[in-house]
């Protein structure tokens, strides 16, 4: 019942362009989007499936496009850059309301007041060490070193309390689970992906290879395959992955820096085209 990018999430706990990478590499996988390589360029167009997606992601999916019948990428675009911040956006939402972490969840705004009350935290320690310090309480040598010693651990484990996310018990389940698919493509090897491709999740498992980090094992074990080459050369989720530096150079303005925490945009041996076909069980 998850999406690729919600794994990502789970894992990562950070909402970032690899999570809406693995948005649109989710999108490839059902073919509510089409990525074809041509010449060397990637060109996004719509899928066959595009009139089945819910109201909003095929919105997204025009605004990707520039309102357009397919676009080619790799030149910086304003509203496929904007499509990209709105999907940022909109998994910020949604995390925020899926009750898998019971505090500061990725992409929360709950990180400011933490800090707050850590600072408090801080200050009402201190201010009562002094104020014990004026009093003459603690003169002893042996009470001064356990002072020394333990409002500092005090204060260090309330600041880090307050600090680190928690899992909720779903979302602790959801994240093993998805650990353990992730492990699984990671190891995986031919006969994975022939079995994945007969049943028909070939498209679906290359979109969550590309979000859960594992898209060159994934790739290699494709190119070992029996997999058709024409089958092989329709696997577009992996598209989003080997072509990535594509999708940085639309969405980023040439004056901005291209810096930032994020794996997105590597790239693996093998053989990874474009175009319709292939099939998934997304839900929409």
């Amino acid at each position: 019942g998850l999406q690729p990018w919600e794994g990502s999430v789970l894992l990562k706990e950070r909402i970032d362009r690899d999570t809406v990478a693995a948005w649109i590499s989710g999108l490839a996988a059902y073919d509510a989007i089409s990525l074809s390589k041509d010449n060397g360029d990637l060109t996004l167009r719509r899928g066959e499936r595009y009139d089945r997606a819910d109201a909003t992601t095929q919105n997204l999916i025009d605004q990707l496009l520039d309102h357009g019948d397919e676009l080619t990428l790799g030149k910086y675009n304003p509203s496929f850059k904007s499509a990209w911040q709105e999907i940022m956006s909109k998994e910020k939402d949604q995390i925020a309301a899926s009750g898998w972490w019971k505090r500061l969840s990725p992409g929360g705004g709950g990180g400011a007041l933490a800090i707050v009350v850590a600072i408090v935290i801080m200050v009402v320690f201190g201010f009562g060490s002094i104020i014990g310090a004026v009093l003459g309480l603690f003169r002893h040598p042996v009470l001064a070193v356990l002072l020394a010693i333990l409002v500092p651990a005090i204060v260090a484990h309330s600041v880090y309390g307050v600090l680190r996310s928690v899992r909720s018990a779903t979302g602790s389940a959801l994240a093993l689970r998805t650990e353990s698919f992730r492990r699984f493509l990671a190891a995986s090897e031919g006969k994975h992906v022939e079995w994945a491709w007969k049943q028909g999740l070939l498209r679906e498992y290359s979109a969550w290879a590309v979000a859960l980090g594992t898209a060159d094992a994934w790739g290699r074990a494709l190119a070992a395959s029996n997999v058709p080459e024409p089958e092989a050369n329709l696997n577009t989720p992996l598209l989003v992955y080997s072509m990535g530096s594509a999708f940085n150079s639309t969405y980023t303005a040439p004056s901005s820096s291209s810096s930032g925490g994020s794996s997105f945009g590597g790239g693996f041996s093998g053989s990874v085209g474009g175009g319709g076909g292939g099939g998934s069980s997304g839900s929409w």
